[in-house]
């Protein structure tokens, strides 16, 4: 029988990141319609440096805005867990199934306490397998920080980290 357990994402997260990218694109628009009030400033003192960090701004934030309206649009639960191993909604990598026998290790990160690391015994395998080059952009940066491909972002998820990573680490020990 197979089992299924559906994380959803929290509401409130949802919210915050639409702020964030939101504020991040005034912030981009003030930069361009405005250079010259902000080029005196300590951190930008040539308009051109600031037009095109103004501009890189709004393209990231409208990347961004796109990526997760997709997110949040056809993905209703951040993480699905089954008895194969679970999909990962909760950041710009989701590129299927992570199966419970390719994991080494499961572990919460010292230094982000809402951030669950997942050790992949073969990440480059999965990095291969991720054809979006703004995802594997995303990949590579998870692997280059946190040693992983997979990163599980707790805070957008309705659950609490000690919580997922009890259920994550119950079902590899079951299924793994």
């Amino acid at each position: 029988m197979k089992t299924i357990i559906e994380i959803p994402f929290s509401r409130k997260s949802k919210y915050k990141v639409f702020v964030f990218i939101f504020i991040a694109f005034l912030g981009g628009l003030f930069m361009v319609l405005y250079p010259s009030k902000l080029s005196g400033s300590f951190i930008f003192r040539n308009e051109l440096i600031l037009l095109i960090c103004g501009y890189f701004v709004i393209v990231g934030s409208l990347l961004l805005l796109v990526q997760y309206l997709y997110l949040f649009y056809f993905f209703k639960h951040g993480l699905i867990v089954t008895n194969e191993g679970f999909f990962n909604y909760t950041g710009l990598f989701y590129n299927g199934v992570i199966k419970w026998d390719d994991i080494k290790s499961l572990s919460i990160d010292e230094k982000y306490k809402n951030t669950i690391n997942v050790k992949i015994k073969n990440p480059k395998y999965y990095i291969k397998r991720t054809e979006n080059p703004i995802r594997k952009l995303n990949v590579y940066m998870y692997y280059y920080f946190y040693s992983t491909p997979c990163v599980i972002g707790v805070q957008i998820l309705d659950i609490e980290t000690t919580e997922l990573i009890k259920l994550l680490q119950d079902n590899f020990k079951k299924y793994g």
